[in-house]
């Protein structure tokens, strides 16, 4: 620090060259290397790969020979995880313009920042809906291991779409707060710092009167707290730990009888095997939305 007054150097004398200004401003936008690899390179990756991985899946699904409640929910789970690769793919597509570019050279037009809050409103609703298509496929495989006599009644085809169709019906009631939780704001002080021709304007993202809403903020978290975490994970836990239990004891009495598994029993079990396999290989999803989730509060 200059102590001006036990020298001759006045604040007359102190200049400021206007090019190394721009430029230490100008190195300030310089983008975080972790989120051009990881969110961008690698996010994309991923989004192209799951959504050519679930549009096989779905197309599989929905064939005449899958005649089973579960297929149904598993259709509808790679409808909501191929939505959600689809539209994180505009957010994607900026982390991974080249390192070189800085942020305030990006493509931030007002169009494309209301595409931003549009597609991550949709993404994050499809992701709660894939947790809890998972819960109506446990509650369907527990329904059909636990209580067998049950199955014919209410795991159907029919009752599997319905339910389908609720839940979804249900997300658009959740998404569509959520375009209007954020609005596009315009960066004036890039605009006349960067941009030669004004005309040329940058926009980021801000929360709306409705995002600052004290009330909607509270519902909003509640929702999500009930909603997305604790009802359906709770609900999970516990019916899965009926199903295994229900296999330990069919695998016991089987023992002591010394008695081989029936023939149907024995594909009940590989469902279930199945059935746990799909819900862990899930798992990834839930946590990306948490953690997206988390963030926004």
């Amino acid at each position: 620090m200059i102590d001006l007054s036990s020298s001759n150097v006045t604040i007359d004398d102190l200049i400021i060259d206007n090019a190394d200004l721009y430029e230490s401003i100008r190195r300030s936008f310089t983008r975080d290397p972790f989120e051009h690899y990881v969110n961008g390179i690698c996010g994309l990756f991923i989004c192209f790969l799951g959504i050519i991985s679930n549009a096989l899946s779905f197309s599989i699904l929905i064939r005449r020979t899958m005649r089973l409640s579960t297929y149904v929910y598993l259709a509808g789970l790679c409808l909501s995880d191929f939505t959600t690769c689809l539209f994180l793919i505009p957010g994607y597509i900026l982390d991974a313009y080249p390192i070189e570019i800085l942020d305030c050279e990006l493509p931030r037009t007002y169009a494309y920042t209301q595409i931003l809050i549009i597609t991550a409103a949709i993404s994050t609703t499809t992701r709660v809906l894939s947790v809890w298509l998972c819960v109506a496929f446990t509650i369907d495989r527990w329904i059909m291991i636990c209580r067998p006599f049950d199955s014919p009644i209410y795991c159907t085809m029919k009752i599997a779409r319905h339910i389908t169709f609720f839940i979804y019906i249900v997300g658009v009631f959740y998404a569509v707060p959520l375009m209007f939780e954020y609005e596009s704001h315009e960066e004036r002080v890039l605009t006349e710092l960067f941009s030669t021709d004004h005309s040329k304007k940058f926009y980021r993202y801000k929360l709306s009167v409705l995002g600052k809403n004290f009330i909607f903020r509270w519902i909003y978290v509640l929702i999500n707290a009930l909603g997305v975490y604790l009802i359906p994970l709770t609900t999970i836990i516990i019916l899965n730990r009926k199903l295994l239990l229900s296999i330990r004891l069919l695998e016991r009495r089987s023992a002591e009888y010394n008695a081989p598994l029936p023939t149907k029993q024995s594909i009940i079990k590989k469902r279930l095997i199945d059935y746990l396999d799909i819900l862990f290989f899930k798992t990834d999803s839930k946590l990306q939305n948490s953690k997206y989730l988390v963030l926004r509060e």
